[in-house]
């Protein structure tokens, strides 16, 4: 993420959780601005424009230092979701496939 972030800054001259905030709204910005954090954004980053800029200059050295060494730091992820043996994905659409059926106008 952190090279993605910096090609954005490069191509447009803005962060892009500047843009986010700047051009979403509510919570739909609040998770688009969580995914490219990594978790929830910080308080600053859902403030747009100006603001975003005022409460970044706002902040101390120690406080950016934090925040830059956890958007860089390695985390160990711990998924939620994990295979399960015997898995069959085709026997799996297979079966949803036959389950919505006539869900939809066209398989009636």
């Amino acid at each position: 993420m952190v090279q993605i972030k910096e090609e954005f800054q490069k191509l447009t001259s803005q962060t892009l959780e500047q843009y986010i905030a700047d051009d979403l709204s509510g919570d739909y910005k609040n998770a688009i601005l969580a995914l490219v954090w990594g978790g929830p954004p910080p308080e600053m980053a859902t403030k747009s424009g100006k603001a975003y800029v005022e409460a970044l200059k706002a902040k101390t050295d120690e406080e950016l230092d934090e925040e830059v060494r956890m958007e860089t730091e390695n985390i160990q992820e711990d998924p939620t979701v994990k295979p399960v043996e015997n898995f069959n994905a085709k026997d799996d659409a297979e079966t949803l496939k036959k389950a919505i059926k006539g869900w939809r106008f066209g398989d009636r």
